[in-house]
């Protein structure tokens, strides 16, 4: 997660993000980094997602949202949504 940290927070137009772990119909792991931005970012999403891939290995879909509840504490932006 403090890698994710960095590189999400290393984007300047990123406020806030949350990571929800979710599972397919197949039971494979889905991540989704959410993110809220400070301002528009034509193509940001893409770019979060290229660095992500490039620099951690993980495929992550990244979707871009209006709000996020903030959170100090790691577990908050990584919720476990998997039901298993």
């Amino acid at each position: 997660p403090q890698a994710v940290d960095d590189l999400v927070f290393s984007f300047a137009q990123v406020d806030e993000y949350r990571v929800v772990l979710t599972s397919s119909s197949s039971m494979a792991d889905i991540a989704t980094v959410r993110v809220m931005l400070k301002g528009a970012a034509d193509g940001l999403a893409e770019r979060i997602g290229g660095a992500l891939r490039d620099r951690i290995g993980i495929q992550f879909a990244v979707e871009v949202v209006d709000d996020i509840e903030r959170s100090a504490y790691k577990v908050r932006r990584w919720p476990d949504e998997r039901g298993r």
